[in-house]
């Protein structure tokens, strides 16, 4: 990854009266945002950050288009829940959690069981717990896009963000130091731009679920039980791509060896489930885009389009003989003899 060093000069947030420690956080947080006019905030927090209610107030009376959660005694999943799915003029969104371990764990919980990593929310965690990192190495996943500061002394933060490494672990690397004073410097982006980040999967072995169905993908049964993708119009493409985007694969086989689909009871099978279960990285065949299926997972560009035409047999012409009664019906016809 090449290096980017930003130098970023600006005005320390100030704050009525002597209150340092919530103005350095205010700072911070505006420094990592940079949020505009037109950007959402949600702020979620647990009363546990020293200076987080001068934090909240800021954003409140500068941005209309900031959301407050409070996270005591325990989150409210239902208001969480709303604010991760529901989305209006921005296609972006920022979370703050300003919170204890306890409760980072109990919100990126309920963000797996539901599904709700999205490209189109970023996080940035700021607290003082020191086992805020390590609670984040274990409950967010991959699709969530992280920012994560960690205090080293009383006015310097450094600054992480989170990637995915070669073993499929989800890490945090430094890009960053901030400091209380008026100059702060970022190697790296804080949120990488998501298009850049996948061009190098940095040889990552990818789990793609498949099943056998030619001309696109044939998948073979080794004697060890191995299951490779032998042949097949989408076995060029996966192969194609895993050279120019620097990953590896290997094949699952679905339990029930089925396409996949939603049931009445919300679970899902075949191939489009172990991708939503996350128990494949994606699926290669020919799967047809259905509603219900794009509500669990994420279709790639169609490039085969399959087309289905209904014929039928023509009507045989009528006897010209009785045309004159063709128009009407038996009823009308029988009116028109008798009289």
């Amino acid at each position: 990854m090449s290096t980017v060093l930003v130098n970023v000069r600006y005005e320390p947030f100030t704050l009525p009266g002597n209150d340092m420690e919530a103005g350095l956080l205010v700072s911070l947080v505006l420094f990592l945002l940079q949020p505009s006019q037109h950007t959402e905030v949600v702020i979620i927090h647990d009363y546990t950050l020293p200076g987080v209610n001068k934090l909240v107030e800021s954003f409140s009376e500068r941005w209309a288009a900031t959301t407050i959660l409070t996270a005591t005694p325990a989150p409210d999943l239902s208001q969480l829940l709303v604010a991760l799915t529901s989305f209006h003029t921005n296609d972006l969104r920022y979370m703050v959690l300003l919170c204890s371990a306890n409760t980072t764990w109990t919100v990126f919980d309920m963000v797996s069981r539901h599904n709700l990593e999205s490209r189109r929310v970023r996080w940035l965690v700021v607290g003082e717990d020191p086992y805020l990192a390590d609670t984040l190495l274990y409950s967010v996943r991959e699709g969530s896009m992280v920012g994560l500061t960690k205090r080293t002394t009383s006015d310097i933060y450094k600054i992480y963000s989170s990637y995915i490494n070669h073993n499929n672990q989800m890490r945090f690397q430094e890009v960053g130091t901030w400091t209380g004073s008026n100059e702060s410097r970022l190697r790296h982006p804080l949120f990488p731009d998501i298009v850049k980040l996948y061009r190098d999967f940095l040889g990552r072995e990818l789990v793609t679920s498949a099943v056998t169905h030619m001309p696109f993908i044939q998948v073979k049964i080794l004697k060890n039980g191995t299951k490779v993708a032998e042949r097949g119009i989408d076995v060029s493409i996966i192969n194609t791509l895993s050279s120019h985007l620097n990953f590896t694969y290997r094949v699952m086989v679905p339990a029930d060896r089925k396409w996949g689909v939603v049931q009445e009871d919300g679970t899902v099978t075949g191939m489009v489930g172990d991708v939503h279960y996350r128990r494949a990285h994606l699926a290669v065949n020919e799967i047809t885009i259905t509603d219900s299926r794009e509500a669990v997972v994420d279709f790639s560009y169609p490039y085969f389009f399959d087309t289905t035409s209904i014929v039928s047999r023509g009507p045989t012409e009528k006897t010209r003989s009785l045309a004159i009664f063709h128009p009407f019906s038996f009823l009308v016809s029988v009116h028109v003899v008798i009289r």
